[in-house]
Order: C-alpha cells, then structure tokens, then sequence
C-alpha cells in the first residue's frame, strides 16, 4: 500500500496489456500451459522474470487482503454493529510500519490480538507500540512479546517477567501486570523506531517500499487473473463434456 498515484497509473495500463496478451494467447492454442510455453518462448528470460514477479505480486497481495479482513474482524468483534474506518486504521498501520522495525504483515495480527485481549483499539494500538519495542529490546518476535503483554493484561505476568527478568525487582503483590507494561514501556520507549533508523533499518523501510509496490500490482493483477481462472475452468468443463459426448 502507499504507492505513488503515477506508478499505479502505469501499473495498470501495462497489466491490461498482459492481460489482453494472456487472453489472446489461450484463445489461439489449446489448454493455458501451451500458451504460456509459447509466449513465454517467444519474450525470452526477461518476461519469465517479470512472469515471477507478477505471481509473487499477487500472493503479496491476497495475503495482504486477508491479514486486512482479520484485523477487519477483530475491530468488529468489539461490539454489535461497531462500525469503522478501514481506510484511518490501514494509514496508521502504514504510518508505524515506516519508523518500525516490523512490517504490516507482522503488525495487523499482532495488533488483532490485542484488540481481542483488551475490547479498545486505541489501548490496543498504544500497547502495540509498547510491544514493537520490547521485541527490539529483547530481541525477540513481536508476536511473542505480544503473547506475552496479553497475558499481562489478563492478569498472568509470568511470560513477561521471564522475557523481562529485571521486572522481578519491583514486581510483588500490588502490581498487576498492567503496572509492569507500563514499567517497561517507559524504560524502553522508542527503542523500535531508533532501531528503524540504523543502517539494517533503513534497508527495511527499503523492503517496505518495495513489499508495497508488489502489493499495488498484484491488487491490480487480481481481478484479471480471477477472470481468466474462470474463463479456464468453464473451458476444461466445456472440454470434458464434449469428450463424453463422443464415447
């Protein structure tokens, strides 16, 4: 997500082209894998690369609607009828991912789960920033900090206090395991985003940027793609019956 309008401007005048190409291809040989050998045959080792990118662009991009449907779910899951803005919560996400270490695939379920654990997407999104830095802290997943500042909030502080040995100091009856969240989030504030901006981070926000670029082509690619499978099936259906017929 977040590539410029003019890349995806292009992105889509070239995808219509390959998918007229596509098309055209399985209507003048018979079955897709005959056609690909063909076209690809015929464009050389670069369309083979590009064909690659294309199908990696669009797993990128299924996974990337579905990691959005299951944070969707959560959200909703908040009460009956909630209602809520895809479009704030998917920026925000894009806005932490570039100063983290993590990327959106990381963030979205981790953020999910917090949802889950604490019924308030702000106290879920404030300890979601907490847990990105813990993890650097520790160096650690997120998902296992995650883990384990859920159960803190829920009243179980053991997995925190074995990731986190220095919180047994000032750990005791009065504390709950929110108390300590807070301790650490103090302590290891912006530890995420300054690692963001060491030369590893940099080369990070680099991946992102590219991650986000595929993400654009394969939600563009998709629909034609799906229509093409379609169009497939029907003709083998077609092909199979016309088979029985002549037995």
């Amino acid at each position: 997500m977040g590539a410029p309008a003019n890349l995806k401007i292009n992105i889509i005048a070239n995808t219509k082209k390959l998918s007229k190409g596509l098309k055209n291809a399985s209507k003048e040989v018979k079955g897709f894998s005959k056609g690909l050998k063909i076209g690809l045959a015929s464009l050389g080792a670069a369309a083979v690369a590009a064909f690659g990118f294309f199908v990696d662009s669009v797993k990128k991009a299924i996974a990337e609607q579905k990691s959005v449907e299951n944070l969707d779910a959560a959200v909703r899951r908040l009460a009956d009828g909630y209602s809520y803005n895809t479009g704030a919560i998917e920026a925000w996400i894009d806005r932490i991912k570039y100063s983290s270490t993590f990327s959106d695939d990381q963030l979205r379920p981790s953020l999910a789960r917090l949802i889950d654990a604490t019924g308030d997407l702000k106290t879920a999104q404030d300890l979601l920033i907490t847990s990105a830095n813990l993890a650097v802290a520790a160096n650690v997943p997120l998902e296992t900090v995650v883990k384990a500042v859920t159960k803190a909030q829920e009243g179980n502080k053991t997995s925190l206090l074995k990731l986190f040995p220095e919180l047994i100091k000032v750990n005791d009856k009065t504390k709950t395991g929110a108390d300590l969240v807070q301790i650490l989030a103090n302590k290891y504030k912006d530890a995420d985003k300054n690692a963001s901006n060491t030369a590893s981070g940099g080369l990070k926000k680099l991946g992102d940027t590219f991650d986000d670029i595929q993400e654009t082509v394969g939600e563009v690619l998709l629909p034609y793609l799906e229509e093409f499978s379609a169009w497939l099936q029907t003709d083998r259906k077609s092909t199979r019956l016309n088979s029985s017929h002549r037995t």
